[in-house]
């Protein structure tokens, strides 16, 4: 049972290799998984890390409305990338590669979100928004993010390992600024969408809360 105070560690082998996934959670729904991959095949082994988060047709709940954002979201390098479930129609695959930021699907309470651990400008991610066309009346149209990292090679007897961080929760803003800080994540907190007026918005927002904070 993965819980706060105890880590869970899946382990497949397969023609040599060992696949290894720690995953640590906190309290909000925020996700550190660790991939191990141990080299047994007696041959070098090319790897790509590589995460991804998916949804079978368009949510039960979603409200269409135009007044706050659901779909793919991401912040990639330095600018916001939202995507309506319609521009799929159009464009049914895009690409971006940055250095640090983070993709996810959002809806108008909830958020999955992933994020390459390594956001110091070491390393490329790329990063993508797709949509799969239902093949029958049975499915559903896919709609997903996902990010692959550069290639990483295991000499035989050797092992690689790459981190990725997740969230899967409720869009608190003071949960997402911190992940945004310990992350090492750019502006994490536009999760929440306030609109045009940003910086005008977001400030009411906090100033509310913590009203409600101490009158309830």
């Amino acid at each position: 049972e993965l819980t706060p105070s105890t880590p869970v560690t899946l382990v497949y082998t397969s023609n040599g290799l060992s696949f290894e996934k720690t995953f640590t959670v906190d309290d909000e729904f925020g996700f550190s998984i660790e991939n191990r991959v141990v080299n047994n095949s007696g041959k070098n082994i090319a790897l790509y890390p590589y995460a991804l988060a998916t949804e079978h047709g368009v949510p039960e709940d979603f409200l269409n409305q135009g007044v706050i954002h659901e779909g793919p979201i991401a912040y990639i390098g330095d600018k916001l990338e939202e995507r309506k479930y319609s521009d799929f129609k159009k464009n049914p695959e895009e690409s971006f590669t940055a250095t640090k930021g983070w993709a996810g699907l959002t809806g108008k309470y909830w958020l999955t979100a992933l994020a390459p651990a390594n956001q110091d400008g070491a390393e490329t991610t790329k990063f993508r928004f797709i949509n799969s066309p239902a093949i029958s009346d049975k499915t559903k149209d896919r709609y997903q993010v996902d990010l692959t990292g550069g290639q990483q090679t295991a000499a035989p007897g050797k092992e690689i390992v790459s981190k990725i961080n997740m969230f899967s929760g409720a869009k608190k803003l003071s949960a997402l600024q911190d992940y945004e800080k310990s992350w090492g994540i750019p502006h994490f907190d536009l999760a929440v969408d306030f609109g045009w007026f940003y910086f005008l918005t977001k400030p009411f927002f906090i100033a509310l809360n913590f009203l409600y904070g101490l009158t309830g």
